[in-house]
């Protein structure tokens, strides 16, 4: 997971990492791909139907792109069926931290979310998912829906833009997650830093 889509300004200044610009047919504003990391992509495809449920939903009425339509609804999606994940991972004698990130099974978990969630739900990544009971699988899904929509109200835990300030980062950075490792604390002492 990686880039950001922004709508700026025609006028603004171009990101450092501004990938491709869209500019409509009204002029203003563009809509901006920007990675820093450079490991995010753009494609154009098709949309098809969303079987998961959303669009029925109201949630995807044009449907989603073919392409991902193997990728399953993560937990803040109205498509999101906690019950049938639970009973998918339940089958599965993967470790529990793994089957978090397998966008097969459930969605938008990254690495430093799957961490705090099972933190919260006193669960050990390397636990195999068939060993959990269905209410600790639940209560897991749940931790990790409470952990997404934390950092999304904080900005998330990813790279801001370059135009953030520095307390902007650290505050971010330094949310309410990760009481476990830190890293993500760490890094953002060094962005706290201005010097």
């Amino acid at each position: 997971m990686s880039g950001q889509l922004l709508v700026d300004p025609a006028q603004a200044p171009r990101q450092k990492h501004a990938h491709a610009v869209f500019t409509f047919t009204d002029g203003d504003p563009q809509l901006r791909f920007v990675d820093q990391r450079t490991f995010g992509g753009l494609a154009l495809t098709d949309l098809v139907p969303d079987h998961r449920g959303g669009a029925a939903q109201g949630e995807h009425p044009h449907g989603i792109p073919a392409s991902v339509t193997h990728i399953a609804a993560d937990p803040l999606e109205a498509a999101f069926d906690l019950p049938a994940v639970v009973r998918v991972l339940k089958t599965k004698d993967t470790a529990i931290k793994r089957l978090l990130l397998d966008q097969n099974v459930v969605s938008g978990i990254g690495n430093i979310y799957a961490d705090e969630a099972l933190w919260r739900a006193k669960i050990h990544g390397a636990r195999p998912a068939s060993s959990l009971t269905k209410p600790a699988l639940t209560r897991l899904l749940e931790h990790a829906t409470d952990v997404m929509t934390a950092a999304l109200d904080v900005g998330g835990t990813s790279l801001m833009p370059s135009t953030s300030t520095s307390t902007d980062r650290a505050a971010i950075l330094t949310a309410p997650l990760m009481p476990t490792g830190n890293w993500a604390t760490v890094l953002a002492l060094r962005h706290a830093d201005p010097t």
